[in-house]
């Protein structure tokens, strides 16, 4: 027994199979260094309230997803050493694919690391579903080539490929005589595949490894330390392929009669009439007890501007000075979230009072098309000319078909700008955006809604010159710094000249964020996607200041609108206004783009509940973005239950809804 031991281990230093436990003791090695580097450069500095037995863990967890990600790229080599026996260890041309091969994962491992690196630094998170729909942009290949020099970098990956496929078939391939027993070199043939199919799996048990056992913190950002890029990348990519992740293979679910219950009793308000009687839908009509007014309505929504840019919510000062004066002459919505953390996600949610569905966003989706009932929807069955101005190109996120098929009457894309001063990768600057605008709304003899979307607050951070003096010259950060200068500069001048215009008096304006971003974003944290949601109409109500610290959702944004604009309307928002909400049914669901749910109730307490794992984490949300864990006790378990359930409800709800593509209303109801 102890010779065929020592047969087994004599094979695997000096055979074929030397190479393939190289590439995973590299891969492990490479990995848990990486993710030593993003710590010290990414979170160690925002997180000195981390439990360093937190840390610890994320190290030793990670290494479970690490050598699935090894287990992936050393696949192919063992896939070549199955179909070929080790006769074909002799042959020159077998033993240099097989250098290749290695040479290839040891590269593929040391540009993963760098990519997930970078891309730590930029989002807070490993490599994710914004990879795949970033990569079909041309702007985004422009950034990469000037901002990260990705050509050098794949000329050294390249050099790097060669150098190692040389190295491994001079120095480390095996060398020719074998040990000649036959059965020491099956045993270690199902070692090694033993130990690859255990690796690329994450688990000896009947489900494999998702990313559930990662979020054994409190913090997020531990979370993803834990994680291993190409992990989380297999998982994006393969949601990708799916159109999207059903959501009875994330969550524990509710029967379908309970989870339509709780959301409508947390939907309906006094204003609500119910016009089915299907239990299993949210069509119902409001009638906010107010004459219809047509009035105009200009939405702007400001590219990554969360809470940390606005001084009057906690944020850093001098950076928004005319949207501050707007805050103080309007209503100020200070404790407003974003329904995720990308544009694509905000437009769900505030076009269509959607709170979006795990994986792909119903915006980009081809079911979409022509099947979302949306505020546009609305307005336009009103009268109004609905309309969507933006700098950059109508087929970005399928803006075009989502939002042209779904109520919107005109789309102004960048060719159609009648000003173009100022082009940065994304398309033109916020002055361009708001001339254009402006110019618009001088034109119209209808009532009319438009839907405006900054870009200049965007990689890559340019604007013109001569616009805006420095707030913070010397910050390290002065470019993005004075980028929000300029969006706000920008508003300040689009405002001076609508006050001149007919149709000051008789328009609301209203500004939010689609989502969290830049330099300041705390991302992935749930608090960071606390945004400011501010109306402004001093001719229509009146010029006081208010600030509303009520917890509301930009789903919450469209009802509002409605409640201002009076009259009866129908929909299926999973919203309603702010101004007329009852305190006890405020409330937010957030999702991060991983599938991870956050709720917070009108109490802010905010319960995260977590993919493939059976309980969920409660804290209490206190201002402007700490989030204080909670200890379970018989009180604060039934609290965590009824906000989990609630989560649940409202996501199951909505997977319902848009899977029967119920959100196009019929005609009549039955």
């Amino acid at each position: 027994m102890k010779t065929a031991i020592n047969q087994i281990f004599h094979h695997l230093r000096y055979s074929r199979y030397k190479l393939i436990l190289l590439i995973l003791a590299a891969g492990l090695g490479a990995f848990t260094l990486q993710r030593l580097i993003i710590y010290v450069a990414a979170v160690h500095g925002s997180a000195a309230e981390l439990n360093r037995m937190h840390i610890l863990t994320a190290f030793v967890r990670g290494l479970q997803f690490d050598l699935v990600a090894t287990g992936m790229l050393a696949a192919p080599i063992v896939l070549l050493l199955l179909i070929f026996p080790p006769v074909f260890d002799k042959n020159p041309a077998f033993r240099m694919a097989i250098s290749l091969l290695t040479a290839m994962a040891a590269t593929a491992i040391l540009i993963i690391c760098l990519a997930d690196f970078l891309f730590f630094l930029e989002f807070g998170t490993r490599l994710d579903e914004k990879v795949i729909e970033y990569w079909q942009y041309d702007y985004i290949h422009k950034i990469l080539i000037q901002k990260f020099h990705i050509i050098p970098i794949l000329i050294g990956g390249l050099m790097a490929l060669i150098g190692l496929g040389l190295v491994f078939y001079k120095k480390l391939f095996p060398c020719l005589e074998r040990p000649a027993s036959g059965i020491a070199n099956f045993a270690c043939f199902l070692l090694i595949t033993a130990l690859l199919a255990v690796s690329i799996r994450g688990s000896i048990g009947p489900k494999p490894l998702n990313t559930g056992p990662a979020y054994f913190s409190p913090s997020n950002r531990v979370a993803q330390l834990t994680l291993n890029g190409l992990f989380t990348l297999r998982e994006a990519t393969y949601s990708r392929m799916a159109r999207g992740r059903d959501v009875d293979k994330l969550y524990d679910l509710l029967p379908k009669n309970k989870a339509f219950r709780i959301t409508r009793d947390h939907l309906k308000t006094d204003q609500d009439q119910w016009i089915f009687t299907d239990r299993h839908s949210l069509d119902r009509k409001t009638d906010p007890g107010k004459t219809q007014k047509d009035y105009n309505v200009v939405l702007v929504v400001m590219e990554s501007t969360s809470w940390p840019y606005i001084e009057p919510m906690g944020g850093m000062a001098e950076l928004t000075p005319n949207l501050n004066r707007l805050a103080e002459n309007g209503i100020l919505m200070k404790n407003c979230f974003s329904v995720g953390t990308r544009t694509t996600r905000a437009f769900s949610g505030l076009i269509a009072g959607f709170p979006d569905l795990p994986g792909e966003s119903i915006t980009t989706r081809e079911g979409s098309v022509g099947k979302i009932r949306t505020i546009g929807s609305i307005l336009s069955e009103r009268g109004y000319r609905t309309m969507f101005i933006y700098g950059g190109q109508p087929y970005y996120d399928h803006r075009q078909s989502f939002l042209g098929s779904n109520g919107f009457n005109d789309l102004v894309f960048d060719d159609e700008f009648p000003q173009k001063t100022f082009r940065k990768h994304l398309g033109w600057c916020d002055e361009d955006l708001f001339n254009a605008a402006h110019q618009t709304f001088a034109k119209q003899n209808k009532p009319f809604f438009s839907v405006l979307l900054t870009l200049s607050f965007h990689r890559d951070f340019s604007i013109p010159k001569g616009k805006i003096t420095a707030a913070y010259p010397n910050h390290r950060h002065v470019k993005q710094i004075k980028c929000i200068q300029y969006m706000d500069w920008a508003i300040g001048q689009f405002m001076e000249k609508a006050r001149q215009a007919d149709y000051f008096e008789n328009t609301l304006f209203v500004f939010t964020a689609d989502h969290c971003g830049g330099f300041l974003s705390k991302e992935p944290e749930p608090t960071a996607q606390r945004i400011p949601f501010l109306i402004y109409a001093p001719e229509i109500l009146g010029s006081d200041g208010r600030v509303i610290s009520q917890v509301c959702s930009q789903t919450d944004i469209a009802p509002t609108i409605m409640d201002l604009l009076g009259g009866t309307y129908r929909h299926q928002f999973f919203g309603s206004s702010v101004l007329s909400k009852i305190p006890n049914k405020a409330g937010a669901l957030l999702q991060d783009g991983h599938g991870i749910l956050s709720y917070i109730d009108h109490r802010q307490y905010m319960v995260r509940v977590v993919p493939h794992r059976e309980k969920a984490d409660l804290y209490r949300f206190q201002p402007p973005d700490h989030l204080n864990p909670l200890k379970i006790t018989p009180e604060t378990a039934k609290i965590r239950s009824k906000l989990k359930n609630r989560c649940i409800a409202m996501i199951q709800t909505a997977a319902a809804v848009y899977h029967k593509q119920t959100s196009q209303l019929p005609e009549t109801p039955e």
